[in-house]
This record gives C-alpha cells, structure tokens and sequence, in this order.
C-alpha cells in the first residue's frame, strides 16, 4: 500500500477514492498501469471457477445457474472484502481512558457510519487488538445494545494476543 502505486489495488488514494462523495474523491497524480501477481492470480483463478463452472455438463441447468449465482455472490463478496484493507476511520482524542466504554462508543460510532453510508450491511466481525490488555465483559455485554442503536448485528469478536500481535487472520 502507498499513496502513489502505480497498482491501482495497492494504491491507497484510489482504493480511499469515493466516486460518488466529492468530498471523499481524489484524482491520483499517477496511472494505475502495472499489475500485482498475487492479484491478478486471483482474478485468473476465480475466472477458471467461472468456466469449469459454466461448462460442467454433469449438472443441470437449474443446478448450473444456481452455482453461477452463488459463485457471483460470493466473487462480489470477496472484491468487497479485497477493498476493505484500504477503508480506515480515524477517532481522535485530545483525552480519555482506554478502557471499554471507549471501545463501545468508537465502535458504535464506526457501525452506525457504515449503517448510513451502506444501509445494507447488517452484519460486522470485530477484531480487537487488545490494546492496553485490559479485559472485561462490557464490550461483549454491549453487543445487543449495539445491534439495536446500529442494525448491524456483530457476529463475532475476535481477541488478538496481549502484546503478540497474533489475531484470527494471522492463523493459518
């Protein structure tokens, strides 16, 4: 990630650009004229799946379209979550404690933004760092209250180490 990549994919002023928000849209001073190998292997790969897919005559029909439209799903979901390593909120404070009364309101704060801008996500996985090792039930007990001041229902919460810097997507 820079703010100058000449990979659109990796460029975060592109990847931060919003087309339809003028306020969140910048022009690169660059072109997006090279390619990442691990990104194009990705398309290549999700373009064979869409062939074997299409020209699998062992199914029907009906099963053939219902594959596709799973696959399509699932394709856009995942080009969704491929964005996601560039969307960033930024909360900044002149003064307070860390400790899960902060946590709950960044995080509510954060939903009902994503709420408003994509009214339909309803659904959130959390991922906490930890920061601080402090560790009490709040933020879990503040799950339902969240839901109801956000719509966005958080499926899970996942706890980096204390100090480790190992979370869910660092195990493989």
């Amino acid at each position: 990630m820079s703010n100058s990549s000449t990979i659109a994919d990796h460029c975060s002023v592109f990847g931060l650009s919003d087309s339809k928000d003028n306020d969140w849209n910048e022009e690169c001073d660059h072109t997006h004229t090279d390619k990442c190998e691990d990104c194009c292997l990705l398309d290549h790969t999700l373009a064979e799946i869409e062939v074997i897919l299409k020209d699998n005559d062992e199914m029907t029909e009906d099963i053939r379209l219902r594959h596709l439209t799973l696959f399509n799903q699932q394709r856009n979901l995942l080009y969704e979550w491929k964005k996601t390593s560039t969307k960033t909120f930024c909360h900044v404070f002149n003064n307070c404690l860390q400790n899960s009364t902060t946590v709950i309101s960044i995080l509510e704060d954060v939903l009902k933004r994503i709420k408003f801008d994509h009214p339909e996500v309803e659904t959130a996985y959390i991922i906490r760092d930890n920061a601080g090792c402090y560790h009490d039930s709040e933020t879990l007990l503040a799950v339902k209250a969240l839901f109801d001041s956000t719509g966005i229902f958080i499926r899970r919460i996942d706890f980096s180490e204390p100090q480790a810097g190992v979370n869910a997507l660092h195990i493989g």
